[in-house]
């Protein structure tokens, strides 16, 4: 394991630790861009526990992190971090939610660490080197088709309830075992790399909210694409399609050819 994906795991336990005092805990909600996206005492401080660590042991590096924003010290390497991915289920005392670290060099992502603070687990991966969850080895699931495939629809902040609407009708009309929405992308993601679940859509979130997720899908095995089906020109793509075998990957794809238009 190289040093900075141990840096990457200390700074996301030290982040998680904070998110598990204040799990249940009245806070202030302050919004951001809606009602939906806000941030607590929580996010603000689990941020800077991170970033204490990340920032000692790499002082040099840039840094996108959620709520502080870009900082650029002319670096190759920039850590991607959101805080507390999910915090609407924090808030609503739903345990759907992790701390996430995402490592670029120059735009390609290289390592990724995912924290979920309930559960003690740590989700992580280096470009070329495998998917891990505390120390176990993940490959994504075996199934092929969508009648026993669970699909999950995540959706970044600038979608539109009528372009939600439009992809979960299409998607829903042709039967999969179940659709997953939870409001938290990288959990989502995990469960991918677990195998326990086949597909993942995900529209115009912002790129801590996947920069670490990609890396650990890609890791476990999952197909990664646009929406087009074709493989992705940028890491920094936001709109793709992610699943465990290339048959699926294809129906999915042609399932949301319809919607295309008014998902992008």
């Amino acid at each position: 394991m190289k040093k900075y994906t141990e840096s990457m795991m200390a700074a996301a336990k030290a982040g998680a630790e904070i998110v598990k005092y204040y799990f249940g805990k009245s806070l202030d909600c302050v919004e951001k861009s809606t009602c939906f996206d806000f941030r607590t005492q929580a996010d603000l401080e689990s941020e800077k526990a991170i970033l204490d660590i990340l920032t000692k042991d790499f002082p040099d590096w840039n840094i996108f992190a959620e709520e502080q924003g870009r900082t650029h010290k002319g670096s190759r390497y920039t850590f991607v971090i959101d805080p507390l991915d999910g915090t609407s289920n924090f808030a609503m005392r739903l345990p759907t939610f992790t701390v996430s670290i995402g490592l670029m060099e120059d735009e390609a992502l290289i390592a990724g660490v995912i924290y979920i603070p309930l559960l003690n687990e740590v989700y992580y991966a280096e470009k070329g080197n495998g998917a891990y969850r505390d120390g176990m080895k993940l490959s994504v699931a075996p199934v092929t088709t969508l009648d026993r495939s669970t699909i999950s629809l995540c959706f970044g902040h600038p979608v539109t309830k009528d372009q939600e609407s439009a992809l979960i009708h299409v998607v829903r009309k042709e039967r999969p075992k179940r659709l997953l929405g939870d409001w938290c992308s990288t959990y989502d993601c995990c469960l991918l790399a677990l195998g326990r679940i086949e597909g993942l859509v995900n529209n115009r979130s912002e790129l801590y909210d996947f920069a670490a997720a990609k890396v650990i899908i890609r890791e476990a095995g999952a197909i990664v694409t646009d929406f087009y089906g074709k493989p992705e020109t940028s890491d920094l793509n936001a709109n793709f399609v992610a699943s465990n075998d290339r048959t699926l990957h294809e129906k999915l794809i042609q399932i949301i050819a319809p919607v295309i238009s008014e998902i992008l």
